[in-house]
This record gives C-alpha cells, sequence and structure tokens, in this order.
C-alpha cells in the first residue's frame, strides 16, 4: 500500500513543471491526477484578483457540475461531497483545480495530504508559466513597436532625402546667381546692392551646409553611408583643403600654417570621407578662433598617420569634453552663443571615423584652445585589430607582432570553430571569415570526423565552454596536442582575433 502510494505521489509530482506553456503544463497535470486518484474528471479554471474565474482546461469523462457554489471555500484543499459525486477543490494562487469522482466510499484522506504537499510546486510552475506567457507578450508589443519604429524611421529617412534634394535644386540656383552677381562685371550695381547680394550667398552657403549635415547624419543612422577606398596620398588631399579654406581666415589676426613630416603618406582609405572629417574640423577652428594660430600637422606614427588640428580657440571646459562628440549639441559657454550651427559636424566626423576605422579625439583647455587628433590607418591588417583590442602593447612585442602576423597569408589560418549556440557559432564564422579561413561545426562528432579524415592537421580548434562531451574533446585535444582556444560565455569577436594572434605568435616563437 504504501508503495502504490509513494508511486501515485512521485508521478503526480513529476507531472508538474514541464513546460513553460500554461495549458501543456495544466493539460498535463490533469490527465496525471485522473489517472492516478479516484476521479473520473477535472477542470482548471484561470483567476485573478480583478477578473472572475474562467474556464480554462479540462479532462476526462465530462461531468456536470456549478463550480461557482465551491468558490466560497476558503481552504487550501477542500473535500466536498455533492449528492452523487465527491469534490476535491486545490485552490492556487492564480486558480483552483477541480478533480470530481463518483466513489462516494473512497478513502481521499491521501489523496488530501498528497495534494497539500504538491501547493507550493503547483503555484510556483502556474505562475512561472503565467510570468512566461506575460513576457512573451511584451517581447510581441515590443517587436511590434520595434518594426514600428523602424518603419518611423524609414519613412523619416526618406522624407529627409527627399527634402534635403528638393532644398538643395533652388539653394544651388540662389547660390549660383548670387555669386555670378556679386562680381558685377557690368558695373551695374551699387555697393549695397553688392553687400546685400553677398549676404544673400552667403546665407545660402550656411544654409546648404546645415542640409548636408542633417542628410548625412540621417544616412549614417541608417547605415547607407557608402565607403569607397582607394590608395591616395593624404598630404596631398589636405593641401587641397588647406588652400580651400584659408580664404576664410582673417590673416591678420590668424595665422594658419601646416606642417607635415618629409615621409611617404600614402594610405587606403576613402579620400571623400576623410576630406569631410577634416573639413568639419578646421571649419570648427576658423569659427572658434578669432585670433591666434591653427595649425594642421601630419606626422607618421608607425602604423597610423597623425593628423592633428590644433587651434588657439575660446577652448572647452574639462567637463564638458565628454559631449563634444554628442550629435545635435554645442557646448554652450558665455563666449560661444553667438556661433551658429546645427552641432553635427563634430558628431559626423566621430562616426565617419569610426566608419574608417579611424580614431577621433580631443584635448581641450578653456580661453587656451582645442587640440583634435584623427589616427588614419596605414593598411587594413591584424595589427591595427590588435592594436585597437591592446594598445599599451610592449614596443617590442608590437614589432614582432608586425613582422609574424601581419605578413602572413589567409591560408596559413585554418580556424576549426566548433560553438553550442547555432547564431554565434553563425557570426563568429562570417566575422573570422574576413581574416582566416574557417570551417564550422555544431557538434563534436562532426569535428571528431573531420579531425580523423585529415592526415596532418595543424588547424586551431576553437570551441565554447557549453558544448556536449566537454571533456572528451579536451581530453583529445591534449592528446594530439591541438592548438586551442576555449571560448567563456560571453566572449566577444574582437576578444577571439585578439587571442588567435597571440596564440600564432607563441607557436612562431
Amino acid at each position: 500500500m504504501l508503495v502504490e502510494q509513494l508511486s501515485v505521489a512521485f508521478k503526480c509530482h513529476s507531472a508538474i513543471g514541464n513546460s513553460n506553456d500554461l495549458k501543456e503544463m495544466i493539460h498535463e497535470v490533469l490527465r496525471t491526477f485522473i489517472n492516478e486518484t479516484y476521479a473520473v474528471y477535472g477542470e482548471f479554471y484561470l483567476c485573478d484578483e480583478n477578473n472572475p474565474c474562467k474556464k480554462f482546461d479540462s479532462f476526462g469523462r465530462f461531468i456536470e457540475f456549478d463550480y461557482k457554489k465551491h468558490l466560497m471555500y476558503t481552504d487550501s484543499i477542500n473535500l466536498i461531497e455533492d449528492k452523487d459525486k465527491k469534490i476535491l477543490s486545490i485552490k492556487l494562487d492564480n486558480g483552483i483545480i477541480f478533480l470530481i469522482s463518483k466513489n462516494l466510499s473512497a478513502d481521499c484522506l491521501f489523496f488530501r495530504s498528497m495534494f497539500e504537499s504538491l501547493l507550493p510546486k503547483l503555484n510556483l510552475s502556474v505562475n512561472a508559466c503565467l510570468n512566461v506567457e506575460k513576457l512573451l507578450m511584451s517581447n510581441k508589443l515590443l517587436e511590434k513597436q520595434k518594426e514600428e519604429l523602424i518603419k518611423a524611421n524609414n519613412i523619416k529617412d526618406d522624407f529627409l532625402a527627399n527634402m534635403s534634394h528638393e532644398l538643395k535644386t533652388p539653394l544651388n540656383s540662389i547660390i549660383i546667381l548670387s555669386s555670378i552677381m556679386k562680381k558685377n562685371k557690368e558695373n551695374t550695381l551699387l555697393p549695397k546692392e553688392i553687400k546685400n547680394i553677398s549676404i544673400i550667398n552667403n546665407s545660402a552657403h550656411d544654409l546648404l551646409d546645415l542640409i548636408s549635415d542633417v542628410l548625412d547624419m540621417s544616412k549614417i543612422e541608417a547605415g547607407r553611408i557608402n565607403i569607397l577606398k582607394d590608395t591616395f596620398d593624404i598630404k596631398e588631399f589636405i593641401l587641397d583643403e588647406y588652400e580651400i579654406l584659408k580664404p576664410l581666415v582673417k590673416k591678420d589676426l590668424v595665422n594658419f600654417t601646416y606642417e607635415f613630416e618629409d615621409v611617404n603618406f600614402n594610405v587606403y582609405s576613402d579620400k571623400l570621407r576623410l576630406k569631410q572629417i577634416l573639413k568639419n574640423l578646421l571649419s570648427n577652428a576658423i569659427k572658434f578662433t578669432k585670433k591666434g594660430e591653427i595649425k594642421i600637422s601630419l606626422r607618421d606614427n608607425k602604423n597610423y598617420f597623425n593628423i592633428t588640428v590644433k587651434d588657439t580657440g575660446i577652448g572647452i571646459h574639462k567637463n564638458n569634453l565628454k559631449n563634444v562628440f554628442d550629435r545635435f549639441k554645442q557646448i554652450e559657454t558665455s563666449c560661444n552663443r553667438e556661433f551658429k550651427g546645427t552641432g553635427l559636424g563634430l558628431a559626423i566626423s566621430k562616426e565617419l571615423a569610426t566608419l574608417l576605422n579611424c580614431s577621433l579625439s580631443v584635448e581641450s583647455e578653456l580661453d587656451k584652445g582645442s587640440i583634435f587628433t584623427l589616427k588614419v590607418p596605414k593598411k587594413e591588417s591584424f595589427y591595427m585589430i590588435l592594436d585597437e583590442i591592446e594598445n599599451k602593447e610592449q614596443e617590442e612585442q608590437e614589432e614582432k607582432l608586425e613582422e609574424n602576423i601581419i605578413n602572413n597569408k589567409k591560408e596559413e589560418m585554418n580556424i576549426l570553430l566548433l560553438h553550442s549556440n547555432s547564431l554565434k557559432l553563425f557570426s563568429f564564422t562570417i566575422a573570422l571569415k574576413k581574416h582566416f579561413l574557417v570551417t564550422p561545426f555544431d557538434s563534436t562528432i562532426k569535428l571528431d570526423k573531420y579531425l580523423n579524415d585529415q592526415e596532418e592537421n595543424n588547424a586551431l580548434i576553437i570551441f565554447d565552454e557549453n558544448i556536449e562531451n566537454l571533456e572528451n574533446l579536451e581530453s583529445s585535444i591534449l592528446k594530439n596536442k591541438y592548438d586551442s582556444i576555449k571560448l567563456e560565455e560571453n566572449t566577444k569577436i574582437e576578444s577571439i582575433i585578439n587571442n588567435i594572434i597571440k596564440q600564432r605568435y607563441n607557436n612562431e616563437n
């Protein structure tokens, strides 16, 4: 008898909490309770404080009964005799289970005691299912809102693009006509009229710049900026920009100069976008420097060329430096209210620098001036990736890494990637294939088969700590002396590449 009761209790206990779906979980619970007790029919009513109880699920041979008259009972477990049937009610935090039996002589004391012991798990499981349901509904709502936001953002981008085009066409006409008119070639205009035409021309130029800034930021946000890289002499394009902007500087108040080292300044980058960044930096320097000096410097810094724009303008308070590259924001000071603009120039420059694998930084002191430094990579290489991750490497190690890693051919680096998460396996494979030959695996069995088929294997095995048969794989790696890297839970792709480079460096030394 005791063994049978223990068996029933175990089966009923095991039926609870096997699914996060409330419908599935309750149906399994009712089915097991009916099969293991004297009950022939069961119902579950979902209840909460704000809504009346509603029938959620049932199981067994249907027996009609009025559940409402049994809601008055307040105990957690109630055994009720009602004419030709016995009813066992199990009151939960968010519902009620009714089990109905036709056996009036059945001894239900054991079942009453058993269900009392099952109450905590029942409550926990039902509440968990309800929370999962709420979470799924919230996620669906968030997904819908996200889609609506993306749609609204796309509409905004299209509007800005169309608007800018519509505005640029008449503005260009105004600029061209006013430029011709202010030259006064036929000497038909009075000095005051020429001055007014110059104001129109300058205002049109300002408005065109504002529209271009807003459009550029919109393109950056939408990921529609095209990057077209080519090899060119960075010194030449800086000189071109210097000559274009030189007339805007007041010669008697500001000394506008440049300084270049005598080296080869060829880079592989997007000339148009680099020019845009430099123009923004120089325009800012000219705008905020009423007297003193503006200087452009170009220096060779091993794996980068440093373009520095230094001015003796109004400067920036140290507390405001963190906001320098924020969008639509000019740092407020008592002396810069007169300067107009969208506040997008530096934000655009920062975003473009990131897209070009450059870095843009600023040093400044209030009332003394600012120094903006743009680091432009000389070439695409493993060293560039490593330098972004660990820019504090020792000088000697950097030289060896450059010599031993940058010049390695892609085919020499063969990666066998094994990951338990299919999404991460896909994303890591895509990222690593930019630099290495990568073969992805979603199981240790497939990896073992691949390794067994290879007569000689010098590949690097990368695997995560959650894969199946982890111990067997680690044992095989140790036994066969394979190179390997084990990934932790939240390892990022930059860290993986860094570890690969270090592994290669250690092997070669």
